[in-house]
């Protein structure tokens, strides 16, 4: 088994880009206990972008898992949650503003400030239609450590998005279980 390691490290730093990219992804599944094929497919990768309203993240998938959209039966939208951000360094936190109580909201916050020693102001935000998808505008972004073209790691959970730098996999899993046991 450890010469297969071996081999397969080698393999993979003949292109450091895709190794760093499976590295942080088997990092967030180790951090976060998501041993689960379903819960795995979940975990995206896209890089911000810039748009109209600053800098935005594609969130097509996450956001239908998260349940920031609706949609009918033909896949148009119904439903665009109102959001806020809220950012520490190497991560954001999206949350629905309609859905999430203001006390369930104040524990994400605290418990990510406490463990990243960091927090930006938050602020309020959307989800819109991009393409053929949605994306969300990530105000205070650059605060938080993140610029156009970096990779936004997302991990959808009821009602809040966790979006984080790929070295915070640990602490976006931990949110992710607090979400999970407010409901």
């Amino acid at each position: 088994m450890l010469v297969l390691w071996r081999e397969f490290v080698e393999t993979l730093s003949q292109n450091s880009a895709i190794a760093v990219r499976l590295l942080m992804t088997l990092e967030l599944v180790v951090y976060t206990n998501h041993y689960m094929l379903g819960e795995l497919l979940l975990v995206m990768v896209n890089s911000l972008k810039s748009s109209a309203g600053g800098i935005a993240l594609q969130i097509t998938k996450p956001a239908r898992a998260a349940g920031l959209v609706e949609e009918d039966a033909e896949g148009d939208a119904t439903r665009l949650a109102s959001v806020y951000v809220y950012g520490f360094d190497g991560l954001l936190v999206v949350v629905d503003a309609d859905r999430v109580s203001i006390e369930d909201r104040a524990e994400l916050v605290v418990t990510a400030a406490s463990d990243s020693s960091s927090i930006y102001r938050g602020e309020a935000a959307s989800v819109e239609i991009a393409g053929n998808g949605y994306q969300v505008q990530l105000p205070g972004c650059k605060e938080a450590g993140f610029a156009i073209g970096d990779d936004g790691y997302t991990l959808p959970v009821d009602n809040v998005l966790l979006i984080h730098n790929g070295r915070h996999a640990r602490l976006a899993g931990d949110l992710a279980t607090i979400r999970r046991e407010q409901l």
